[in-house]
């Protein structure tokens, strides 16, 4: 296990050490999270991605993962109409939670789905996002939290890069949040070459403290 897979498993131990359900804020917002979700709180790439994907009033937003529902619910606060799905049932009763505490229940539709699997082939989206599980495992993850962070060979990653264009608007756009610090990039990089889709680095940020030996990137890339 490298020094990567050691830090991100200790966050997942925090992760679960949270109360069953808790509280965070975020600019005067507050959320409330479930301890078997992949939390905002504790992994903090989320309030980065949310804030640097391009937003458009009343768009239709897709997003693939939405844990807490975060960034689904700031989007619909923002005019969006979203779609959001998981495989955690726990995170689609969490972003029930979050959207009612937030009114915008109206906007969000909530779908269990394993990427695009459950969605119709008559689905498609302004914009499609994914905080995808950038940790390239050997191993298949043990529990649905792990998922979250660890991608079994990047069959999940695969699966979405070959996927997201059915769903897709001819003007729309997609994105990928991602590191390079702790993920494979070259593995990313090969298997957009493989479908024909070219990454484009939108925004980078680099996380900074005492759990990293240089500084960890953080990356969101707009799939074309």
């Amino acid at each position: 296990m490298n020094n990567h897979h050691t830090i991100v498993q200790q966050y997942l131990d925090k992760n679960t050490s949270l109360d069953r359900v808790y509280t965070f804020q975020y600019r005067e917002k507050w959320f409330i999270g479930i301890n078997t979700v992949f939390s905002s709180y504790i992994f903090e790439d989320t309030y980065f991605f949310a804030e640097h994907i391009p937003s458009i009033f009343n768009d239709k937003f897709l997003e693939i993962g939405c844990g807490t529902g975060f960034i689904s619910v700031i989007k619909a606060l923002n005019g969006s109409r979203v779609t959001a799905t998981d495989i955690n049932l726990d995170a689609l009763t969490n972003i029930k939670m979050n959207a009612i505490l937030h009114s915008v229940e109206q906007n969000i539709s909530v779908l269990y789905s394993d990427i695009f699997d459950s969605l119709r082939t008559s689905d498609t989206f302004d914009t499609i996002f994914w905080n995808a599980p950038f940790i390239f495992s050997e191993i298949q993850p043990a529990t649905l939290l792990e998922s979250s962070v660890f991608d079994f060979k990047y069959l999940s990653i695969r699966k979405f890069i070959v996927g997201f264009k059915k769903h897709l608007k001819k003007s729309g756009r997609a994105f990928l949040g991602f590191s390079s610090t702790s993920g494979n990039f070259s593995y990313l990089s090969n298997i957009c070459t493989e479908s024909n889709v070219t990454l484009k680095l939108l925004a980078q940020s680099f996380l900074e403290g005492d759990d990293y030996e240089e500084k960890f990137s953080l990356e969101l890339y707009e799939l074309i």
